[in-house]
């Protein structure tokens, strides 16, 4: 396991999925992939996710 990564002060413009599950994050600063994807916007969060979920 390598631990966490968090990235402040990131806008976040789509979810990259595959088959349904978020694969990584297109942000204003680049692509960033992952095994697993954290919403941790709270309530601003709700409207990111592009792959189904609300």
């Amino acid at each position: 396991m390598g631990g966490a990564k968090i990235f402040e002060g990131v806008k976040v413009s789509g979810i990259q999925s595959t088959n349904g599950r978020a694969m990584g994050v297109k942000t204003d600063q680049g692509d960033i992939t992952s095994e697993i994807v954290v919403n941790c916007g709270g309530l601003w969060g709700r409207g990111n996710w592009t792959d189904g979920r609300s």
